[in-house]
């Protein structure tokens, strides 16, 4: 037999007056909560496992976290008339798609030297990035060699730099986003669910001030 009951009503802890809930609204409430949990669980669980390398690596001498590094000098046949000459280069030799190919240029300028001053022709830099490996051009206009220095990371560095989001195209990005938009919406609506059925709302966003306080407080003593 259907029960006819379609509310249910919870002592108020603030006013004295009892509290009217929809069953309903609270089953939606707990539907909500459990998909954007299970959305977000797997993505939160290598995130937190990265942030912990990363966040201890220099204290804990966490090893983890390691590169090899190599610097190369080419020559080249001709030199390069224009930075997008460079970056085609670069995009070739490196393997790498042309976005992620990121080119920052200084003009010519004079320094001191001794007793009199030294010109210096334009300089272009390239970093290139991916989350595997990642490489530092230099290149001084009019040369006939171009300096790279190559890096590549090991499994945990790779991870933590998928954490950083580094050398990423906007899917990774957008993905990392979307985990992190289920966390707070999770947050509010299991706040709502601990006020409604456990406790008073004053009570429970007194807790959420409480606990951004702690953690404002941990990130100005960390500073």
């Amino acid at each position: 037999m259907r029960s006819k009951e379609s509310v249910f009503e919870l002592p108020s802890r603030t006013n004295g007056r009892p509290r009217v809930l929809s069953g309903g609204v609270v089953r939606l409430l707990r539907k909500v909560h459990a998909w954007l949990g299970f959305y977000a669980a797997l993505t939160l669980i290598f995130f937190a496992i990265t942030g912990f390398l990363l966040n201890h690596r220099a204290i804990l001498k966490i090893p983890a976290l390691e590169k090899n590094e190599s610097v190369v000098v080419m020559a080249l046949p001709t030199p390069f008339e224009r930075p997008d000459e460079l970056a085609a280069w670069a995009a070739a030799e490196l393997d790498m798609p042309l976005p992620r190919i990121r080119l920052t240029q200084q003009g010519a300028r004079q320094i001191p030297w001794r007793d009199g001053e030294l010109q210096l022709p334009e300089r272009w830099s390239i970093r290139a990035d991916l989350p595997e490996r990642y490489a530092e051009i230099e290149y001084w206009r009019g040369e006939r060699r171009v300096e790279i220095k190559l890096r590549q990371p090991n499994l945990g560095m790779t991870l933590a730099r998928y954490h950083m989001g580094i050398g990423l195209a906007a899917p990774w990005v957008l993905f990392a986003d979307s985990a992190a938009l289920a966390l707070a919406l999770m947050g509010v609506s299991g706040l709502c669910l601990w006020t409604r059925l456990h406790g008073s709302a004053r009570l429970g966003w007194g807790l959420v001030s409480l606990g951004l306080a702690g953690a404002l407080f941990g990130a100005l003593f960390r500073l």
